[in-house]
């Protein structure tokens, strides 16, 4: 009978004897099979974990992530890896892009850590920050303290004794100041100004810009026109040279250090429209009962999904906390393949037959996908040895 350590009528196992099977025999990835007081097989210490399929149980497996990335679990960009414990490894995750300043940051998306243009020495302007979550100053400037600083013709009212006639325009006039400290000559006129052609200290004339555009005066786009023969640059726009300028949350495919998790959401990828503003539309908020971009599923929205489309046989699918698919209620049993945690699947035995359990003859019989010996039998007992 069972616990008298020999594999007696309907028994896979008998103490210590476990007729040569191990967990990977049994469909497992590890582990150590071992026999229950009632001569049933204990699959207690095995393990699906390094069959490279989330299980019930793991995170991860192998290269399987569940869906999941650094993103999804609030950092801001790198690489997810899997323990040989089918656990997540955030090793090569960075918090640089959760909007957050974390140690080793000068900033974080918007977050500047109360640091500004006047922390870095200028006057007026935006900080910027880069992928590598490093200030960029390239907004800030010093033009409009009303002092002339290196590179700038004029500052506000400060024309810097300059004037109409001083530059060359014998038709007198108003010079004023740009806002990017550049002399504006529009209250300037000449004699010539309108004849069409390009006379000195003309910019233009008309119709006739001299060849200029937008792009050659360093703009990235635009229509570039002239006003009494001085260029009017109201038409040209910087968006598009791939730097976040002043009025610009992004630019292409500079998001300045921002991306959907230090927006609010949870998931997705943020994008940069044609405008230079910032185009949630891929990005998701977990949690939300809604299936948006980067989830499998939402609570009990499961996007139309089950176990059966999933290619399961039957149980019932359920969504995690992270908004990827749980599918460990699935089951793949009666598919007539043996798969991990089953030791056989319909007429499928794994090659096993009744003498393999050290029978002399008979049938196994698979029920639950677990493999029995009740018609297993042996030569001179018929149907039972005692």
């Amino acid at each position: 009978g069972c616990g008298n350590g020999m594999l007696d009528a309907g028994e896979p196992c008998d103490a210590a004897n476990l007729n040569d099977q191990t967990c990977a025999s049994q469909g497992f990835a590890a582990g150590t099979l071992s026999c229950a007081p009632n001569c049933a097989f204990n699959y207690a210490q095995c393990s699906t974990c390094g069959n490279d399929a989330v299980n019930s149980g793991e995170q991860c497996d192998g290269t399987a992530l569940g869906g999941q990335s650094c993103n999804s679990l609030g950092y801001g960009g790198g690489s997810l890896g899997c323990s040989s414990a089918c656990t997540f490894d955030v090793s090569s995750c960075t918090p640089c892009g959760n909007g957050v300043v974390n140690g080793g940051e000068q900033c974080d998306g918007g977050d500047f850590a109360g640091k500004s243009c006047a922390t870095y020495g200028y006057s007026v302007g935006s900080l910027g920050c880069d992928t590598s979550c490093a200030v960029v100053t390239s907004g800030c400037t010093n033009c409009g303290d009303g002092q002339i600083q290196a590179g700038e013709a004029c500052d506000g009212g400060n024309l810097n004794g300059s004037s109409c006639s001083s530059i060359g325009f014998d038709g007198g006039g108003n010079l004023a100041c740009n806002g990017n400290c550049t002399l504006n000559t529009a209250g300037c006129s000449s004699v010539s100004c309108g004849d069409g052609d390009v006379d000195a200290p003309e910019q233009c004339d008309g119709g006739n810009l001299a060849g200029q555009s937008c792009q050659t005066l360093g703009y990235a786009q635009g229509s570039l026109s002239c006003n009494n023969c001085s260029f009017n640059t109201a038409g040209c726009s910087l968006c598009g040279n791939g730097v976040v300028n002043g009025g610009e949350q992004c630019d292409g495919g500079n998001l300045n250090g921002y991306g959907c998790n230090s927006l609010g959401y949870t998931a997705g990828s943020l994008q940069c429209n044609g405008g230079c503003g910032f185009d949630v539309s891929a990005c998701s908020t977990c949690g939300d009962g809604v299936v948006g971009p980067g989830e499998q599923c939402d609570n009990g929205d499961l996007a139309g999904q089950s176990c059966n489309s999933l290619g399961f046989v039957s149980g019932s699918l359920s969504c995690n906390s992270n908004c990827t698919f749980n599918a460990g209620g699935c089951s793949n049993c009666g598919n007539g393949i043996i798969d991990a945690g089953e030791s056989c699947d319909g007429g499928d035995f794994g090659g096993y037959d009744c003498s393999s359990y050290g029978y002399s003859y008979g049938s196994l019989d698979c029920v639950g996908c677990t493999t029995y010996t009740y018609n297993c039998y042996y030569w001179g007992c018929d149907p039972y040895c005692f």
